[in-house]
């Protein structure tokens, strides 16, 4: 009868799925995976055990040891990242300068501190990171068993919005680690720890003011609220737009700004497209049944990314900015998808669904290192112990 319990067949079935991958990453080795990016490869493997070893025995050392080899291993890079060079740059100017700045007083601290204490630049960017993961680990405990939380531990690192992005805007990327105990705090119902969050956030990166909306999360909204919402929202926008045209701050609206046309602008219609289909999954329009906390919130958070990327498209924004002002919210998507996949009552459909989020999130993964990694300066990668192309 054990060996029959729903719990044992949900831990065969991930396991399944975590061998199938571990296929995906041979192949990918095997048919097309450019030399200069075998380092992400081999660390994807060692992540990827880490998980299976974790889904298989139980034991949280496996998913610290996973989080502290993420740390080591992103941390110990050296000229990866397209922002990489600015922020050595930034590093050295902060640690020459003298007085706190007023807003983001937090970078000039850990610099003042890291390098008075004779170590180098990439030990900031060590710090920056722990910052991240650990905001994001957090956020996983809000996951009732380990073969959910092993799933968003795996999109957050293999869809490229997520880890690979942090490679780059460190600074942000730390402010929303410490979003992700703002939100934890909030769905745990710990106001004082959730506001006090939001300050330290702030001082990392000056949009984490953003966060201050997180508190409007915990109410359900019916469908009049939400479209008066919408509609008021894209309103206002446009307002603001149109007079910040006629102030000195237009030039943020050129070329070289938000009007900057380029990317991937057929994701975000995409990407609005699963927001509803994640909001309806956490059954957040049926009104007459109530839902835990934990929906209300990832749903609003849904709400949110929907109005943000809408705004984003009605006033012609460039991809990148309408990006960055969602990764506050996009960062559900690691709770939210896992949730969903734990509701399914099948356990065929559970494994395909688990599967398939899987397989796309490595091909996902490959597909950037491989055909974007070198515009986005991912690859090659170096290591500060070994500072040459490999």
């Amino acid at each position: 009868m054990l060996s029959n319990s729903p719990l044992r067949l949900i831990s065969a079935n991930k396991c399944e799925a975590y061998e199938a991958t571990a296929i995906f990453f041979i192949a990918c080795l095997i048919v097309k995976f450019p030399i200069y990016s075998l380092p992400y490869l081999y660390f994807y493997i060692i992540e990827f055990s880490l998980i299976w070893l974790y889904i298989r025995l139980g034991s949280n050392y496996f998913l610290n040891f996973a989080l502290c080899f993420l740390v080591l291993f992103g941390g110990s890079r050296v000229n990866v990242g397209v922002d990489y060079e600015s922020y050595t740059r930034l590093f050295d100017l902060l640690y020459d300068s003298e007085g706190i700045p007023l807003t983001e007083p937090f970078t000039y601290l850990i610099v003042k501190a890291v390098k008075g204490a004779g170590f180098s630049n990439s030990t900031i960017f060590l710090f920056y990171l722990f910052v991240t993961t650990s905001g994001v680990f957090k956020l996983l405990n809000l996951s009732t068993d380990r073969t959910s939380k092993a799933v968003s531990f795996y999109i957050f690192l293999t869809f490229p919005i997520y880890f690979l992005a942090s490679l780059n805007q460190i600074r942000q990327w730390a402010a929303i680690g410490i979003s992700c105990y703002s939100l934890h705090y909030l769905i745990t119902g710990r106001k004082n720890r959730f506001l006090f969050s939001i300050l330290v956030a702030t001082c990392f990166h000056i949009s984490a003011l953003f966060i201050f909306t997180y508190i409007f999360f915990a109410k359900r909204l019916n469908a009049f609220r939400m479209v008066f919402i919408f509609i008021s929202l894209l309103i206002l926008s446009k307002i603001a737009f149109n007079f910040i045209e006629y102030t000195p701050y237009s030039m943020y609206l050129m070329e070289d700004g938000l009007r900057f046309e380029g990317g991937n602008y057929t994701a975000l219609y995409v990407y609005l497209v699963l927001m509803i289909v994640l909001m309806t999954k956490l059954n957040y329009f049926k009104r007459n049944e109530p839902i835990p906390l934990i929906n209300i919130v990832l749903g609003n958070m849904c709400f949110s990314s929907i109005i943000v990327i809408s705004i984003g498209l009605f006033l012609n924004i460039d991809f990148l900015t309408i990006m960055r002002l969602n990764s506050y919210l996009i960062i559900n998507i690691i709770i939210v998808i896992p949730l969903i996949i734990k509701q399914i009552e099948n356990q065929n459909s559970k494994k395909i669904i688990t599967y398939l989020v899987i397989l796309f999130g490595s091909f996902y993964c490959f597909y950037t290192l491989m055909f974007n990694g070198e515009a986005n300066k991912l690859v090659p990668f170096n290591f500060i112990f070994l500072p040459t192309v490999i």
